[in-house]
C-alpha cells in the first residue's frame, strides 16, 4: 500500500455497512405537522404517525384547528390509532360551542349557548353482549336560563319517555313510548 492510498478492503467493508445501513426497516415514526393557508395564516397543528417510511399514516395526539384570525377553531384528539376519542369546537371569538367524546362503549355530545351554559346533553351508550347490541340514548335540552327543558331516554326499539319542564323548572307533560308509539 502506498502513501496516501485507502487499502480496497477499507472501501468494501465502508461500503457494506452503507449497504446494510440503508436496508434496516424504519419502523414507527412520529412527525409534527404544521399546516397553513394560502395566505400563511397557521391552519393546524398535531402529530403524525406513520407506520413504515414514506407509508400509510394516522393522526394521532391532540390537533388544533385555527380560524384565519388566528382563533383556535376546535381541537381534536386522537389515541394511538388514529380513532377519535374527543372534539371541541369554538366559535369566531374562542368561545366553546360544542363538544363529544368516546370512552370504551359512551358516547357524550354537548352544546353550549354562546355565554357558555350547556343546552344540549346526548350520553349514548351501547352494550355488547353474545353478537347482540343494545343502545340507550338520553338526551337533556336546557333552557337559556339553566333549567332543564326536555329529557328523552330511549333504546333502539324506541322504548322510553320523554318528559318536560317550563323555564321555572315545573314539569308540564311527561309521555311514555313503546315501539316509538305514545302510550297512555
Amino acid at each position: 500500500m502506498k502513501n496516501g492510498q485507502v487499502p480496497t478492503r477499507s472501501i468494501l467493508l465502508a461500503l457494506f455497512l452503507l449497504l446494510v445501513s440503508s436496508c434496516q426497516s424504519v419502523g414507527p415514526v412520529v412527525k409534527k405537522v404544521e399546516n397553513r393557508d394560502s395566505n400563511g395564516n397557521l391552519y393546524c397543528t398535531g402529530q403524525r404517525l406513520f407506520k413504515k417510511a414514506n407509508a400509510d399514516s394516522v393522526d394521532i395526539g391532540i390537533w388544533k384547528y385555527y380560524y384565519p384570525s388566528t382563533v383556535q377553531r376546535c381541537e381534536i384528539e386522537y389515541d394511538s390509532t388514529g380513532s377519535r376519542i374527543r372534539d371541541s369546537y369554538y366559535d369566531e371569538i374562542g368561545r366553546l360551542s360544542s363538544n363529544s367524546s368516546i370512552d370504551g362503549e359512551t358516547e357524550i355530545e354537548s352544546e353550549y349557548f354562546g355565554e357558555g351554559k350547556l343546552k344540549t346533553l346526548v350520553v349514548t351508550q351501547s352494550h355488547e353482549e353474545d353478537e347482540n347490541t343494545t343502545t340507550h340514548m338520553t338526551l337533556k335540552q336546557f333552557h337559556s336560563n339553566g333549567k332543564l327543558w326536555r329529557e328523552v331516554n330511549l333504546n333502539e326499539e324506541n322504548d322510553g319517555s320523554l318528559t318536560v319542564w317550563d323555564t321555572t323548572g315545573n314539569q308540564i307533560l311527561k309521555l311514555k313510548y313503546v315501539n316509538g308509539m305514545e302510550q297512555q
